[in-house]
Protein backbone atom coordinates (compact mmCIF):
# COMPACT_ATOMS: atom_id res chain seq x y z
CA UNK A 1 0.00 0.00 0.00
CA UNK A 2 1.63 3.02 -0.84
CA UNK A 3 1.71 6.50 1.31
CA UNK A 4 -1.42 7.86 -1.02
CA UNK A 5 -3.71 5.39 -0.21
CA UNK A 6 -2.65 5.36 3.37
CA UNK A 7 -3.66 8.58 3.96
CA UNK A 8 -6.99 8.45 2.12
CA UNK A 9 -8.06 5.51 4.30
CA UNK A 10 -7.10 7.52 7.84
CA UNK A 11 -8.40 10.54 6.27
CA UNK A 12 -11.67 8.69 5.36
CA UNK A 13 -11.62 7.00 9.26
CA UNK A 14 -10.89 10.06 10.52
CA UNK A 15 -14.16 11.76 9.01
CA UNK A 16 -16.55 9.00 10.20
CA UNK A 17 -15.79 7.45 13.33
CA UNK A 18 -12.22 6.62 13.78
CA UNK A 19 -10.24 9.17 15.17
CA UNK A 20 -6.93 7.25 15.91
CA UNK A 21 -4.33 5.20 13.80
CA UNK A 22 -3.44 2.68 15.21
CA UNK A 23 -0.02 0.76 15.04
CA UNK A 24 0.35 0.68 11.13
CA UNK A 25 1.26 -2.68 9.14
CA UNK A 26 2.90 -1.91 5.55
CA UNK A 27 -0.41 -4.30 3.85
CA UNK A 28 -3.38 -2.49 5.96
CA UNK A 29 -4.20 0.42 8.36
CA UNK A 30 -5.69 0.13 11.68
CA UNK A 31 -8.42 2.54 13.02
CA UNK A 32 -9.32 3.12 16.55
CA UNK A 33 -11.43 5.55 18.52
CA UNK A 34 -11.86 6.48 22.03
CA UNK A 35 -15.76 6.74 21.50
CA UNK A 36 -16.30 2.91 21.24
CA UNK A 37 -14.13 -0.61 21.55
CA UNK A 38 -14.11 -1.31 17.77
CA UNK A 39 -11.07 -1.68 15.58
CA UNK A 40 -11.56 -1.74 11.96
CA UNK A 41 -8.30 -2.76 9.51
CA UNK A 42 -8.60 -1.67 6.08
CA UNK A 43 -6.70 -3.24 3.80
CA UNK A 44 -6.12 -2.75 -0.07
CA UNK A 45 -6.06 -5.36 -2.68
CA UNK A 46 -6.49 -5.75 -6.67
CA UNK A 47 -8.00 -1.91 -6.17
CA UNK A 48 -10.64 -3.01 -3.07
CA UNK A 49 -10.18 -1.70 0.11
CA UNK A 50 -11.23 -5.17 2.45
CA UNK A 51 -12.54 -3.43 6.07
CA UNK A 52 -12.62 -6.47 8.69
CA UNK A 53 -14.05 -5.49 12.16
CA UNK A 54 -12.57 -6.57 15.63
CA UNK A 55 -14.76 -5.69 18.66
CA UNK A 56 -16.13 -7.01 21.98
CA UNK A 57 -19.35 -7.71 20.15
CA UNK A 58 -17.76 -8.65 16.64
CA UNK A 59 -20.44 -11.22 15.95
CA UNK A 60 -23.70 -8.76 16.56
CA UNK A 61 -21.40 -5.73 15.00
CA UNK A 62 -21.14 -7.85 11.64
CA UNK A 63 -24.82 -9.23 11.47
CA UNK A 64 -26.19 -5.78 12.00
CA UNK A 65 -23.56 -4.48 9.32
CA UNK A 66 -24.42 -7.23 6.88
CA UNK A 67 -28.17 -6.63 7.16
CA UNK A 68 -27.61 -2.67 6.94
CA UNK A 69 -25.84 -3.27 3.56
CA UNK A 70 -26.97 -6.09 1.68
CA UNK A 71 -25.30 -5.11 -1.51
CA UNK A 72 -21.62 -4.80 0.02
CA UNK A 73 -19.59 -7.91 -1.08
CA UNK A 74 -18.39 -10.44 1.59
CA UNK A 75 -14.91 -11.97 1.91
CA UNK A 76 -15.37 -14.42 5.01
CA UNK A 77 -15.68 -11.89 7.75
CA UNK A 78 -14.38 -8.69 5.03
CA UNK A 79 -16.48 -6.42 3.93
CA UNK A 80 -15.41 -5.66 0.86
CA UNK A 81 -15.99 -1.43 -0.52
CA UNK A 82 -15.20 -0.82 -4.78
CA UNK A 83 -14.03 2.64 -4.04
CA UNK A 84 -13.54 5.13 -0.96
CA UNK A 85 -16.84 6.67 -0.86
CA UNK A 86 -17.82 2.64 -0.27
CA UNK A 87 -15.28 2.55 2.15
CA UNK A 88 -16.68 5.84 4.07
CA UNK A 89 -19.93 4.60 4.16
CA UNK A 90 -19.01 0.91 5.75
CA UNK A 91 -17.11 3.06 8.09
CA UNK A 92 -19.24 5.31 9.25
CA UNK A 93 -22.49 2.76 9.76
CA UNK A 94 -19.46 0.48 12.12
CA UNK A 95 -18.83 3.41 14.02
CA UNK A 96 -22.37 4.43 14.70
CA UNK A 97 -23.32 0.39 15.49
CA UNK A 98 -20.27 0.20 17.88
CA UNK A 99 -21.35 3.09 19.36
CA UNK A 100 -24.68 1.59 19.74
CA UNK A 101 -24.59 -1.42 20.61
CA UNK A 102 -24.60 -2.47 24.16
CA UNK A 103 -20.53 -3.97 25.41
CA UNK A 104 -19.68 -7.83 25.50
CA UNK A 105 -18.20 -7.70 28.69
CA UNK A 106 -21.13 -7.50 30.69
CA UNK A 107 -21.54 -3.95 31.18
CA UNK A 108 -24.08 -3.28 29.77
CA UNK A 109 -25.99 -5.63 31.70
CA UNK A 110 -24.79 -4.39 34.98
CA UNK A 111 -25.98 -0.79 33.63
CA UNK A 112 -29.39 -2.41 32.92
CA UNK A 113 -29.71 -3.66 36.27
CA UNK A 114 -28.59 -0.54 37.90
CA UNK A 115 -30.83 1.56 35.98
CA UNK A 116 -33.98 -0.87 37.04
CA UNK A 117 -33.54 -0.10 41.02
CA UNK A 118 -35.74 2.15 42.45
CA UNK A 119 -34.19 5.37 43.24
CA UNK A 120 -33.25 6.15 46.78
CA UNK A 121 -35.22 9.25 48.32
CA UNK A 122 -32.68 11.62 49.13
CA UNK A 123 -34.35 14.31 51.73
CA UNK A 124 -34.74 17.60 51.00
CA UNK A 125 -32.15 20.07 51.82
CA UNK A 126 -33.51 23.31 53.59
CA UNK A 127 -31.68 26.70 51.70
CA UNK A 128 -29.35 28.00 54.09
CA UNK A 129 -29.11 31.43 54.30
CA UNK A 130 -25.86 32.71 53.15
CA UNK A 131 -24.04 34.62 55.50
CA UNK A 132 -23.48 38.86 54.42
CA UNK A 133 -21.42 39.52 51.88
CA UNK A 134 -18.13 40.58 52.43
CA UNK A 135 -16.50 43.87 51.00
CA UNK A 136 -13.85 42.79 48.75
CA UNK A 137 -12.58 46.51 47.81
CA UNK A 138 -13.36 50.30 48.73
CA UNK A 139 -15.47 51.36 46.56
CA UNK A 140 -18.00 48.64 47.79
CA UNK A 141 -18.15 50.05 51.06
CA UNK A 142 -20.91 52.04 51.86
CA UNK A 143 -20.10 55.67 52.37
CA UNK A 144 -19.88 56.25 56.26
CA UNK A 145 -23.15 57.00 57.81
CA UNK A 146 -25.02 55.27 55.28
CA UNK A 147 -27.93 53.25 56.56
CA UNK A 148 -26.09 50.03 56.62
CA UNK A 149 -23.35 51.54 58.54
CA UNK A 150 -25.60 53.08 60.95
CA UNK A 151 -26.15 51.04 64.63
CA UNK A 152 -29.28 50.98 66.06
CA UNK A 153 -29.43 52.40 70.02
Amino acid sequence: MNPLERALIEKAGNEHGFEYVLAGEPEAVSLGSARHQAIARVSRDMGEYRLTVSSSVTAKLAAELARGFPDVHRLGEAFVASDIDGLARLLRRTAALAHALPMGNGMGKLWAKDYQKPRERVPYRLNVRRPPRRWTNARQRPAPGHSRTLQRE
